[in-house]
């Protein structure tokens, strides 16, 4: 057995014991080991997601061309192209308009965010719907419905620090959106990363970001409005052995159908000739958490 599961199995025996007396499972959904492989190479993690129906783990990668890929794997490990994506749970159904969709993403220009809204899924048009007044947007998600007519978005205001902002967006009419002002989270993060989300059993929410090129986590009680600091890092460079990371960001987090946490992440490799390249990379926490 190698020195690294040697290491690995008393902590696997010791979480399950603690998960089968009640320890809470806050300790467990924060332990996280980093697998020894690249994932998909020559991309950074867009995306992440587990297919309900078929219980894939869907990967969306952007290669360093701009162009993204989608890839599926039944075990979360070996991924392949697949363009015959069903469901992406990007899009979101606007609450009380059957048949809308809407997927928010970041525009050309900075600091703008735009809408492109559709029939399951299927984009039919592309309109602006406001603007954060903080300067640059790296990257938009939409967190969750609020109320009938009320979406949180998040969105990452780009400085020399990153912070993570939230706004309502609104249905002012059934064919006007507006959105409405943006408060700060509490969540900041490395410039140009962006950020994962989870939403745990227990209703709170997780964000997994970036600092310092490790991935760190925060956490919110009321819906994603605030967060608060989880202590620790949850994955750094020098948790992939073998493989010559020098820094990570843009986490997402997908609860496998075997009930452990995996993150994928982007990690910056240096190669032999001193160039960084980007790759997907994973690591997952060892215990089921329900």
């Amino acid at each position: 057995m190698s020195t690294r599961l040697t290491l690995l199995f008393p902590l696997i025996l010791l979480a399950a014991h603690f998960s089968a007396v009640g320890v809470p499972t806050a300790l467990l959904e924060t332990m996280y080991f980093g697998d020894p492989a690249i994932r998909i190479e020559g991309a950074t993690c867009q995306a992440a997601w587990l297919d309900l129906g078929s219980e894939d783990v869907v990967v969306v990668a952007r290669d360093e061309g701009g162009s993204e890929a989608i890839y599926t794997s039944p075990d979360g490990v070996v991924f392949v192209e697949d363009s015959d994506l069903v469901h992406d749970p990007r899009w979101i159904e606007w609450p009380g308009v059957e048949g809308t969709w809407l997927r928010i993403f970041v525009s050309g220009e900075e600091g703008l965010l735009a809408l492109r809204a559709g029939c399951s899924g299927v984009p039919e048009r592309i309109e602006l719907i406001g603007d954060l007044p903080v300067g640059a947007v790296s990257h938009a998600f939409a967190l969750s419905n609020l109320s009938g007519d009320t979406i949180l978005l998040s969105a990452v205001a780009t400085g020399t620090m990153s912070a993570v902002l939230t706004a309502p967006l609104m249905m002012e009419s059934p064919d006007r959106l507006v959105l409405g002002s943006s408060d700060a989270t509490g969540i900041v993060c490395d410039s140009r990363s962006s950020f994962g989300t989870c939403v745990l059993s227990d209703g709170r929410m997780r964000v997994y970001t970036s600092d310092a090129g490790r991935i760190v986590s925060w956490i919110s009680d009321d819906g994603g409005v605030h967060f608060t600091a989880e202590a620790g890092i949850r994955v750094s460079p020098d948790d992939f052995a073998g493989l010559p990371v020098q820094s990570l960001s843009d986490p997402r987090c997908v609860h496998l159908a075997d009930g452990r946490y995996r993150l994928y992440m982007t990690g910056f490799l240096l190669g032999d000739d001193g160039v960084s390249t980007p790759a997907i990379l994973s690591a997952t926490a060892p215990v089921a958490v329900w």
